[in-house]
Protein backbone atom coordinates (compact mmCIF):
# COMPACT_ATOMS: atom_id res chain seq x y z
CA UNK A 1 0.00 0.00 0.00
CA UNK A 2 2.70 2.30 0.79
CA UNK A 3 4.50 1.55 -2.92
CA UNK A 4 1.62 2.72 -4.23
CA UNK A 5 0.71 5.25 -2.37
CA UNK A 6 4.51 6.42 -3.08
CA UNK A 7 3.98 6.04 -6.90
CA UNK A 8 0.62 8.02 -6.97
CA UNK A 9 2.38 10.81 -5.36
CA UNK A 10 5.56 10.77 -7.66
CA UNK A 11 3.41 10.54 -10.95
CA UNK A 12 1.28 13.82 -9.50
CA UNK A 13 4.36 15.61 -8.24
CA UNK A 14 6.17 14.99 -11.31
CA UNK A 15 3.33 16.10 -13.54
CA UNK A 16 3.34 18.96 -11.62
CA UNK A 17 6.85 19.84 -12.34
CA UNK A 18 6.41 18.82 -16.39
CA UNK A 19 3.43 20.85 -17.20
CA UNK A 20 4.25 23.88 -14.94
CA UNK A 21 7.07 24.81 -16.63
CA UNK A 22 6.00 26.69 -20.06
CA UNK A 23 8.81 24.69 -21.83
CA UNK A 24 8.42 21.56 -20.87
CA UNK A 25 8.93 18.90 -23.79
CA UNK A 26 4.93 17.18 -22.91
CA UNK A 27 3.85 20.56 -23.13
CA UNK A 28 5.09 21.39 -26.21
CA UNK A 29 4.39 17.53 -27.67
CA UNK A 30 0.68 18.07 -26.89
CA UNK A 31 0.61 21.34 -28.58
CA UNK A 32 2.12 19.65 -31.58
CA UNK A 33 -0.49 17.19 -31.35
CA UNK A 34 -3.33 19.31 -31.27
CA UNK A 35 -1.76 21.56 -34.13
CA UNK A 36 -1.48 18.18 -36.30
CA UNK A 37 -5.21 16.61 -35.22
CA UNK A 38 -6.92 20.54 -35.93
CA UNK A 39 -8.84 20.34 -39.19
CA UNK A 40 -8.92 16.62 -39.21
CA UNK A 41 -11.74 14.33 -39.11
CA UNK A 42 -12.64 10.38 -38.22
CA UNK A 43 -15.30 8.46 -39.44
CA UNK A 44 -16.21 4.78 -39.17
CA UNK A 45 -19.33 3.36 -40.65
CA UNK A 46 -19.58 -0.38 -39.62
CA UNK A 47 -21.71 -3.56 -40.52
CA UNK A 48 -22.95 -6.23 -37.77
CA UNK A 49 -24.54 -9.09 -37.80
CA UNK A 50 -26.32 -11.15 -35.15
CA UNK A 51 -26.11 -15.02 -35.64
CA UNK A 52 -28.36 -17.19 -33.56
CA UNK A 53 -27.06 -20.89 -33.92
CA UNK A 54 -29.21 -24.31 -33.15
CA UNK A 55 -27.03 -27.23 -33.36
CA UNK A 56 -28.49 -30.26 -31.44
CA UNK A 57 -28.65 -29.79 -28.07
CA UNK A 58 -25.85 -27.43 -27.94
CA UNK A 59 -26.81 -23.71 -29.04
CA UNK A 60 -25.13 -20.07 -29.23
CA UNK A 61 -25.37 -16.52 -30.68
CA UNK A 62 -22.71 -14.42 -31.19
CA UNK A 63 -22.67 -10.61 -32.73
CA UNK A 64 -19.91 -10.20 -35.46
CA UNK A 65 -18.72 -7.47 -37.94
CA UNK A 66 -19.66 -8.16 -41.18
CA UNK A 67 -17.62 -5.29 -42.61
CA UNK A 68 -16.94 -1.53 -42.09
CA UNK A 69 -14.64 1.66 -42.80
CA UNK A 70 -12.46 3.71 -40.70
CA UNK A 71 -11.88 7.13 -42.90
CA UNK A 72 -9.11 9.80 -41.84
CA UNK A 73 -9.27 12.88 -43.63
CA UNK A 74 -6.83 16.29 -43.06
CA UNK A 75 -7.01 19.58 -44.80
CA UNK A 76 -3.47 21.00 -44.72
CA UNK A 77 -4.47 24.61 -46.15
CA UNK A 78 -6.56 25.72 -48.31
CA UNK A 79 -6.01 24.14 -51.26
CA UNK A 80 -4.58 20.89 -50.40
CA UNK A 81 -5.99 17.69 -48.00
CA UNK A 82 -5.55 13.98 -47.70
CA UNK A 83 -7.56 11.12 -47.07
CA UNK A 84 -6.89 7.72 -45.95
CA UNK A 85 -9.66 5.13 -45.94
CA UNK A 86 -9.63 1.13 -44.56
CA UNK A 87 -11.78 -1.56 -45.33
CA UNK A 88 -12.45 -4.04 -42.74
CA UNK A 89 -13.67 -7.35 -43.37
CA UNK A 90 -14.17 -11.58 -42.85
CA UNK A 91 -10.95 -13.53 -44.39
CA UNK A 92 -12.53 -15.99 -45.99
CA UNK A 93 -9.25 -18.24 -47.12
CA UNK A 94 -6.44 -18.88 -45.80
CA UNK A 95 -4.23 -19.80 -43.02
CA UNK A 96 -6.48 -16.68 -41.23
CA UNK A 97 -9.48 -17.79 -42.12
CA UNK A 98 -12.71 -16.20 -39.96
CA UNK A 99 -10.20 -13.43 -38.44
CA UNK A 100 -10.98 -9.94 -39.20
CA UNK A 101 -8.67 -8.37 -41.90
CA UNK A 102 -8.06 -4.67 -43.12
CA UNK A 103 -7.14 -3.43 -46.06
CA UNK A 104 -6.46 -0.25 -47.74
CA UNK A 105 -9.35 1.58 -49.70
CA UNK A 106 -7.89 4.90 -50.53
CA UNK A 107 -4.76 7.01 -49.76
CA UNK A 108 -4.50 9.93 -51.50
CA UNK A 109 -3.72 13.52 -51.26
CA UNK A 110 -5.99 15.82 -52.84
CA UNK A 111 -4.44 19.57 -54.94
CA UNK A 112 -7.94 21.57 -55.80
CA UNK A 113 -8.38 25.36 -56.53
CA UNK A 114 -11.89 26.93 -57.02
CA UNK A 115 -12.39 29.29 -60.22
CA UNK A 116 -12.91 28.54 -63.55
CA UNK A 117 -9.57 28.72 -65.75
CA UNK A 118 -10.80 28.49 -69.64
CA UNK A 119 -12.82 24.93 -70.27
CA UNK A 120 -11.53 23.84 -66.25
CA UNK A 121 -14.21 24.59 -63.96
CA UNK A 122 -12.84 23.78 -60.08
CA UNK A 123 -9.84 22.07 -61.11
CA UNK A 124 -8.64 18.94 -58.88
CA UNK A 125 -5.90 16.19 -59.02
CA UNK A 126 -5.93 13.25 -56.94
CA UNK A 127 -2.41 11.30 -56.43
CA UNK A 128 -2.09 8.13 -54.80
CA UNK A 129 -4.72 5.19 -54.28
CA UNK A 130 -7.80 6.79 -55.48
CA UNK A 131 -11.59 6.31 -55.32
CA UNK A 132 -13.73 4.76 -58.73
CA UNK A 133 -16.01 7.01 -60.02
CA UNK A 134 -18.18 4.14 -60.79
CA UNK A 135 -18.16 2.91 -57.48
CA UNK A 136 -19.16 6.25 -55.67
CA UNK A 137 -21.97 6.35 -58.37
CA UNK A 138 -23.14 2.79 -57.85
CA UNK A 139 -23.36 3.59 -54.27
CA UNK A 140 -25.46 6.35 -54.23
CA UNK A 141 -27.94 4.84 -56.50
CA UNK A 142 -27.49 1.51 -54.65
CA UNK A 143 -27.29 2.34 -50.70
CA UNK A 144 -28.39 -1.36 -49.72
Amino acid sequence: MKKLFFLLWAFVLGSTFAYGNPDSILLQQNRMMLKLLSNSKVSTQIFLGYRDYLEGNNGYNEFVVKRGYITFAKKLNKNISAKLATDITIDNEGDGMGDLEMRLKYCYIDFHTDGDYWIFTNPKLLIGEIPTPWISFEEKINPN
